[in-house]
């Protein structure tokens, strides 16, 4: 994969985490674990996001780190 943005949107009220590689664009999903679902471009086959439903209990006491060139927003932010 090329050198690219990768943003991460976390919804608070719905516990799900959308982290997304590049620009958005079409995508189709592939659930590879309990609500972890693999977005791919539907020509290509490259990875295009990673879907997390129930972000918080997957990852409870687990140390996170997120590259300091991830963009980090927050969807409560977009709602106000």
């Amino acid at each position: 994969m090329d050198q690219q943005d990768v943003k991460i949107l976390y919804d608070e009220k719905a516990d799900v985490c959308y982290v997304s590689f590049g620009e958005p664009r079409p995508s189709i999903c592939e659930e590879v674990r309990d609500g972890v679902l693999l977005r791919l471009d539907p020509d290509t086959g490259e990875a295009t996001g990673v879907t997390i439903v129930g972000f918080t209990r997957k990852f409870a006491g687990v140390p996170l780190s997120v590259p300091t060139a991830a963009k980090l927003t927050s969807a409560n932010a977009l709602e106000g």
